[in-house]
Formats: C-alpha cells, sequence, structure tokens
C-alpha cells in the first residue's frame, strides 16, 4: 500500500480503518512484503486473532506466512486492545528471539511512524537483552463516545502512551512468576511450539507429556487471568501434540487448512499452484517423506499406530478432468446416512474414473440432510458430468424403497442412460472399508490429491472403534462389490439413450453438465 506524504495523509482514516480492516491494515504495516495479493484466508484468520475469542488455535500450512499473521495480530492487539504484555513462545528460543525481532522491526517503520506515532525510547530507554526483551512506549488508541451538541453520540478516537513489554521463551524455559512491575503477560503466543523431531522420534511419548504439563500447569498460570488471550498456530507434525490437544478442545476456538482445500480448491494458488504442489510433493516423495508432507502442508499428521493405510501405501494422481480422453469409463457408488449421530449422519457418494491403470477415487459429495429427490438430482449431475451409467446404492433401510422410485422418476423424465443398482450391506461396514484400503495398498485403487477428506478418514479410521468419521470411504468401499458384480457392464464404457438432450452435441464430444427438472 502506498501512504501518501504528510500533506494530503488522512491519519485517523487509516488508524480507523486498521482497526476494523484485516487486509487495510497488512497493506499498511508490511508493503514491502506483499508480492502476491492477500488471500481471504490471511484475512479471515488476522480478523478471528484479532476479534475472535481469549483462546484461539490454527493449524496453517508451512510457507503461507502464517508468522507474519500472528505477528500483525501481537501488534494490532498492542495497539487497540487493553494486552500491554506479549509473551512469544516458540520450540526454540532463537526462533522466537527472531519473531520478536521482526515485531518490533515492523513498529520502528516508517509506516508505523507515520500512522501510530511510532514508538518512545524514552529517558529510561529502548531496551533490548540478549534473551530477547524489549519494552518501549506506543501510543495506544481507544474509542471514547462523545456527546454532540444535537444531543447525539459519536464515537471519537482517541489515544494515551502506554509502555508495552514484549518478550520471547523457548518451550520449557523457565516463566513462572513472570512480570514486568505490576504486569503479567496477558497475550501470549504459541508460534510452532513443538519440535517434530521430539514428537515423531525416540521418545515421543515423553516429550510431548512434558510439554503438555508445561503449557497447562507452567505456562498457561503464569499469564494474567484477567485478561487473557492465547494464540497458538502451528503444523500437526505428530497425532498426538499440544496442538491437536488444544484443536479438538472446546475452550478453542480453531482452524485447520491444508494446501488443497476440501472442496479441491487451492488455498493460495498465486503461491501455491498445482504445478508446484506437485513438485513439492514428489519431492518429498522421492526422499520417502511423504508423511512429514501431509504433516506440514495438509494438516494430516501420520497416526503413529492407527488407520488401515499409511501415506506411504498411498497412490495420488492429479484430479482428472471429466473430460479427458484416458477417462475409459467409471462407476458411482452411493451411502445413506443410517443414523443421526455424528459420525454417521451424511449422505456420501464417490466417482471411480478407470483411466487404464487404476480406479481413481476423483469426485464426490458428503452432505448431512439431504432428501431423497435432492440427491437423485445430485446423481443424475455427477452421472452427466462424468458420463457414468452404473450408479451403486447402499442402504439397508431404503434401498428397496428408493431404487424402485429413482426408477419411476428417470422414466417419466425420459432419462434412460442410468441404471441404479443394489450394493447389499452382506459384510461388515470394517470388512468393505478394509477390502478398499486392501486395494489401495495394491495400486488398484488411486486417490486424486484434492480428496481432502478421504484421505483423512482412511489415515484416522480405527477398526475398533464404531464412531469413525468415515462416510466418504464407506460410499467408496462399495466399489469392489459394483466390479465384482457389474464389472463387464460398467467396463462398456459410457452409453447414452436419452431423446431429450442434445445428441449432437454428446456425438460431438461438447457434452456438459444438464440441469433435469424432476
Amino acid at each position: 500500500m502506498y501512504v501518501p506524504d504528510h500533506q494530503t495523509f488522512d491519519k485517523e482514516f487509516l488508524q480507523k480503518a486498521n482497526f476494523a480492516m484485516p487486509k487495510f491494515f497488512i497493506s499498511t504495516m508490511i508493503p514491502e512484503e506483499l508480492k502476491l495479493p492477500v488471500p481471504e484466508f490471511h484475512v479471515t484468520v488476522l480478523c478471528r486473532m484479532m476479534l475472535g475469542t481469549s483462546r484461539q488455535c490454527y493449524a496453517l500450512p508451512r510457507g503461507t506466512a502464517k508468522t507474519t499473521l500472528v505477528q500483525l495480530a501481537v501488534i494490532w492487539h498492542l495497539i487497540y486492545t487493553e494486552h500491554r504484555y506479549c509473551l512469544y513462545v516458540s520450540a526454540i528460543h532463537s526462533n522466537a528471539c527472531n519473531y520478536v525481532e521482526q515485531i518490533v522491526t515492523i513498529m520502528r517503520s516508517d509506516n508505523f511512524a507515520l500512522v501510530y506515532g511510532g514508538i518512545d525510547i524514552g529517558n529510561d530507554g529502548y531496551m533490548r537483552r540478549s534473551d530477547g526483551d524489549y519494552s518501549f512506549k506506543v501510543n495506544k488508541l481507544y474509542f471514547e463516545d462523545v456527546t454532540q451538541k444535537d444531543g447525539s453520540v459519536v464515537a471519537v478516537l482517541k489515544s494515551r502512551k502506554v509502555r508495552i513489554y514484549i518478550q520471547c521463551k523457548g518451550a520449557g524455559q523457565a516463566v513462572r512468576g513472570i512480570k514486568k512491575g505490576a504486569n503479567r503477560p496477558s497475550l501470549l503466543i504459541l508460534d510452532d511450539i513443538e519440535d517434530k523431531e521430539l514428537l515423531t522420534t525416540g521418545n515421543s511419548e515423553g516429550n510431548y507429556t512434558k510439554l503438555s504439563n508445561w503449557v497447562e500447569s507452567t505456562l498457561i498460570k503464569a499469564l494474567d487471568i484477567t485478561n487473557m488471550k492465547i494464540i497458538q498456530i502451528g503444523n500437526l507434525v505428530a497425532a498426538k501434540s499440544v496442538l491437536m490437544d488444544n484443536l479438538d478442545d472446546d475452550r478453542y476456538s480453531s482452524m485447520v487448512y491444508g494446501v488443497i482445500k476440501e472442496n479441491g480448491d487451492l488455498l493460495w494458488p498465486e503461491l501455491w499452484n498445482w504445478a508446484k504442489i506437485s513438485a513439492d510433493y514428489n519431492a518429498y516423495l522421492k526422499k520417502n517423506k511423504i508423511a512429514l508432507w501431509y504433516a506440514e502442508m495438509m494438516n494430516f499428521p501420520r497416526p503413529p499406530g492407527g488407520g488401515i493405510v499409511t501415506i506411504d501405501q498411498i497412490r495420488f494422481k492429479q484430479p482428472p478432468l471429466p473430460d479427458a480422453s484416458n477417462n475409459l469409463y467409471g462407476v458411482i457408488t452411493v451411502d445413506l446416512a443410517a443414523t443421526n449421530e455424528s459420525y454417521s449422519h451424511a449422505t456420501a457418494a464417490t466417482v471411480h474414473i478407470f483411466d487404464g491403470e487404476s480406479w481413481i477415487n476423483a469426485d464426490g459429495f458428503c452432505i448431512v440432510g439431504l432428501d431423497p429427490i435432492e440427491l437423485l438430482r445430485k446423481l443424475v449431475a455427477l452421472s452427466d458430468k462424468w458420463r457414468i451409467n452404473f450408479i451403486g446404492l447402499e442402504s439397508v433401510a431404503f434401498q428397496n424403497v428408493l431404487a424402485p422410485i429413482y426408477d419411476y422418476i428417470l422414466r417419466t423424465e425420459n432419462v434412460h442412460h442410468i441404471s441404479f443398482v443394489k450394493c447389499p450391506a452382506r459384510k461388515s461396514k470394517t470388512d468393505r472399508i478394509n477390502a478398499y484400503a486392501g486395494l489401495i495398498k495394491e495400486g488398484v485403487v488411486t486417490i486424486a490429491g484434492h480428496r481432502n477428506k478421504t484421505i483423512n478418514q482412511l489415515l484416522k479410521y480405527d477398526v475398533l472403534s464404531n464412531t469413525n468419521d468415515d462416510d466418504d470411504i464407506d460410499s467408496a468401499a462399495h466399489l469392489g462389490h459394483m466390479l465384482s458384480k457389474y464389472g463387464g457392464e460398467i467396463a462398456q464404457g459410457y452409453t447414452r439413450q436419452q431423446s431429450r438432450y442434445n445428441m449432437s452435441a454428446v456425438n460431438s464430444g461438447t457434452f456438459h453438465e444438464t440441469s433435469v427438472s424432476l
């Protein structure tokens, strides 16, 4: 962001804009770092860090400027809120020192001085000791209601000079009784506090327990409990970690991001496009460190002993295009919601595409509260999109009801190219999913790189539990039955028998998804 000279500069406008608009604040504080457009997830995360709850936790991919975001959040709170003492903690003390130094560098910049009046060293000094300890005065801003002559009340932005403190520590260092005069730390930043080597090798259980106890029993207890705010950022480097604990803790407001979003879109396409993601993934794969890639870039930690497949047993493929010439044929499998329980209350459909080498888990949906007619609409749309004739429908309670109704509706609508067939639930869910995992291990089934939810469910599936989050993989697991029962018909490829569609468009290869009125 270009800041005009003092003659045209509206300082109060920028102060108010920076208070309410995260993107504006980013542009004002670090204009020289903005080589790319500010991504939407930066705006979302920074807004939550500014105005969100007192305990927050974020799992963000490496290389997406998560430390910069939390540094800006620190500056914002030191200017606009009652926080005067920030304690910044990282796994290694030297890293924490560097992060805090970067915060102070931003606050000493020309832009900061122009908007907020800079920092005041004063007679007792601007302090920096070897352990990364800073103290100086800033103009802290606040809004005060002022009554106008006409009786109306307006919020007026005012400022007062306040001494603030920024201090850093390494994980496990002494913090008991930490104070600055009468002030205890009130703003706690936990930035990558976990060393992946300590949590994934050697005495990982003991290292996790030691760090967890230090955070809960020592670090948090050292804060000012009357005005406490905790913000944690990091990677899910291990299934058992403080970050994972806090993500699952109801006291924390949490968000988890991967470099590829659950819907298949890219989190920050200007920085991490498909080509760069693929190259980065392959680099880790060659070094046999694909589990580390998923932990750092997708925030999928590899379970230490759980899961029916491991990351290195999954073969990934680029998401296929619906009109790709090597899409030889396909099938759709559907698993209906069986109960109202949170672990089994969604209807899921999976698109399987055969490209001559493997069956690719390529597309699908998983939706809560989907009524039967809306489900039919979505299945017809998937059939048209991927040129698929066969749809396998499983449900102990509903297959005998829905299949005849669907056949009747489709005949009424002159839709003849779709065949709904039954996927009997003769085997237990676990047996089906285990069989599907076997196809993955053998390379018969591959996974499109954007099918994050499916991958996560495979990695976390516990064969001894009946409360797994498994709707996606339960849907996909019917592939084995469909191939054994209807493999010959499926292998004949896509045929279309429907008069109401533009057959010339189909024959010319320009087929597109068509809306069907049901």
